[in-house]
Order: structure tokens, then C-alpha cells, then sequence
């Protein structure tokens, strides 16, 4: 359960003949450029933090977004752990493709766990068949909290 995770998948200008046979050589630029795994961060000095900061100024969200968003900072552009990954793939016409699925990391998680103990409480009474399908309804202010958070 997690709030924010995403895919992308881009099309480059590359065909299949223009890779490596082996493609280690890639995967080891990758590894090197994309920090993954849990608690993993850019460097505090990295052009990624720099940016990431500016755009966190930019887009203040609640004060639940913000009270973490010096480590959504400083995870910005790494990729997480668990289902995420890089993947280099090919399309039927050859042409190499980039699909990434990565995670909001650990932000995502505790929004949503936030959001989920206020839905229960608004649900309190009603008969849900598990207490983990508590819900906001669209008129319900908390509801658009949760969407502004999401996005």
C-alpha cells in the first residue's frame, strides 16, 4: 500500500543492433547512477537534491507532506526496493525502450497510513466486512485532503 509509486516506460532513438551483447557494462551504469534499495539517498550535494528542493519549494503540499519532505528530498530520483526496478526492453520493431517502475519510497507508505486511521474513523459504525476497506467519500473534505496529498 503505498501512495505515489509510478511506471514510465520511454522510447529511445536506439535499435537493437546498436546494444552490447552483454549488457553488464549498462547494468552496472545504472546501478551506479540510480541509488536503489531501502533508505537508499542521493547525496546531500547531488544536482538531483538541488532540483528536488526547488521543486518541493514549488509544490508545497500539507503539513503532512511536509513534514516529510526533507527526505523525500533527498530520495528524489532513486529507485526503491521490493517490485521496483529499470528495465531495458525492446518493442516489436526493435526499437529499445527504458521502463522504470519506482516507488514514492517510505513518504508514500506514511502517507497513507495516515490517511487510512482517519478513513476508520470516519467508517466507525459502519459495517465494512474488514476494517481495512474504510473509505473517504468524494463530498468528504478528508477525501480531497487524500488526493491532494496523492498528488
Amino acid at each position: 500500500m503505498d501512495i505515489g509509486c509510478g511506471m514510465i516506460a520511454v522510447e529511445t532513438n536506439l535499435k537493437a543492433d546498436k546494444l552490447p551483447d552483454n549488457l553488464d557494462l549498462l547494468h552496472g551504469e545504472i546501478s551506479g547512477s540510480v541509488p536503489a534499495g531501502v533508505g537508499k539517498q542521493h547525496s546531500k550535494n547531488s544536482h538531483t537534491t538541488r532540483d528536488a528542493g526547488l521543486w518541493m519549494d514549488k509544490h508545497r503540499g500539507s503539513d503532512r507532506v511536509q513534514s516529510m519532505a526533507r527526505t523525500a528530498v533527498l530520495q528524489l530520483g532513486t529507485l526503491g526496493s521490493g517490485n521496483h526496478f529499470v528495465e531495458v526492453c525492446l518493442d516489436e520493431n526493435e526499437t529499445v525502450w527504458v521502463v522504470i517502475q519506482s516507488g514514492s519510497r517510505g513518504t508514500g507508505n506514511k502517507l497513507a497510513n495516515q490517511h487510512i486511521i482517519v478513513a476508520k474513523a470516519l467508517c466507525n459504525g459502519i459495517p465494512l466486512e474488514d476494517k481495512d476497506l474504510a473509505y473517504f467519500q468524494e463530498s468528504q473534505p478528508e477525501f480531497g485532503a487524500y488526493i491532494n496529498d496523492m498528488l
